[in-house]
């Protein structure tokens, strides 16, 4: 029986860069300002499976019209939430996200707003 871990698969920038649609230097850039965290090993950023779905995330709310600074705030707020939760983000206002705990209900609230949003359900 082998009680030693599976080292977790990890991928290049460039690899990543690809696969998310994303410049080399969006990556570089988001890693500076430590919106996503890879691991260095010596010259070389690794991302993990966790750090390449939240960069997917944030290339495609870019993609979105949102701007670095709300991605940042959805990506905290979202740090707090359980598996299962739904956060409702009102893109085009400046109240804080709403976080649900029932699908149902989020997308009952998402209906009765104005304007467009973003709704994002937990997994892991």
């Amino acid at each position: 029986m082998n009680l030693t871990a599976e080292p977790t698969p990890a991928i290049k920038t460039y690899q990543l860069a690809r696969a998310a649609g994303v410049t080399l230097r969006q990556l570089q850039w988001w890693d500076e300002k430590k919106i996503v965290r890879p691991v260095q090993d010596r010259h070389a950023r690794l991302y993990g499976p966790s750090e390449v779905r939240q960069v997917k995330m944030i290339a495609d709310l870019r993609r979105k019209g949102l701007s670095l600074q709300q991605v940042r705030k959805l990506l905290k707020f979202m740090a707090g939430a359980l598996p299962g939760d739904v956060l409702l983000y009102r893109t085009k206002s400046p109240r804080f996200p709403k976080l649900y705990r029932d699908a149902a209900e989020a997308m009952e609230a998402a209906l009765d707003e104005r304007g467009p949003v973003i709704l994002a359900m937990v997994r892991e």
